[in-house]
């Protein structure tokens, strides 16, 4: 069933969960009484506190329009970071096979929405917003202590589950692409994808130091 999906149609259903997910978090986890603790350790006022409230939620329209522009550039880079490997090698293969397997990989990031949502939506309901926006389900960051090192949390969060989820995904249906081994298609996957992961996870260590200073 799935192969006979569209990539158009599969785009079509990923945006709409995504949204979705994203709405229903924000509607339901987030309200002005966390924004009220979290600015309530400052100098600001209740009216300014209040205003920056109205703002964020006068332009909350925004986030929901560039988050589709935003999975659509992944698509786009993911793809062709892996046609590069694949074309290296010597092998051939069509453009939109690729995309569809890359959109039908980002499916497994859905579940740390829902986990997230189920977690301080029915299980742990005593949370503030830096809990909230912090929390990164079955990643790296809830087994090591980086409060000595702010600059490694955005790498240790990305390292998870999820993450090799999706390496696993990538490399199964390459694999079926490329017409090679499992192991040979996840080789290809460590070697290009890998690569540019590796050097974005440099990119961000190196911004969050420079940030810090």
């Amino acid at each position: 069933m799935v192969h006979s999906l569209k990539n158009k149609e599969i785009i079509i259903g990923f945006f709409s969960l995504i949204l979705v997910l994203s709405f229903t978090t924000n509607f339901t986890l987030l309200d002005d009484h966390l924004y009220f603790n979290f600015y309530s350790n400052s100098t600001l006022s209740y009216e300014t506190i209040n205003k920056i409230i109205e703002e964020q939620k006068k332009w909350q329209w925004v986030g929901y329009i560039l988050l589709p522009a935003f999975y659509f550039a992944k698509f786009l880079l993911v793809t062709c970071i892996l046609l590069m490997g694949i074309f290296i090698l010597g092998l051939r293969c069509k453009f939109r096979q690729v995309l569809k397997i890359v959109i039908l990989s980002e499916f497994i990031f859905l579940l740390p929405l829902i986990i997230i949502f189920v977690w301080f939506g029915f299980i742990h309901r005593d949370y503030d917003l830096i809990e909230l926006m912090t929390f990164a389900p079955l990643s790296l960051d809830n087994l090591i202590d980086s409060s000595g090192t702010p600059w490694l949390t955005p790498t240790l969060k990305s390292l998870n589950l999820f993450e090799l989820a999706y390496w696993l995904l990538l490399s199964y249906g390459l694999m079926n692409v490329i017409k090679r081994s499992f192991n040979q298609s996840l080789g290809l996957v460590i070697a290009s994808y890998g690569s540019a992961f590796i050097v974005w996870q440099v990119f961000l260590i190196f911004l969050s130091i420079n940030l810090a200073t």
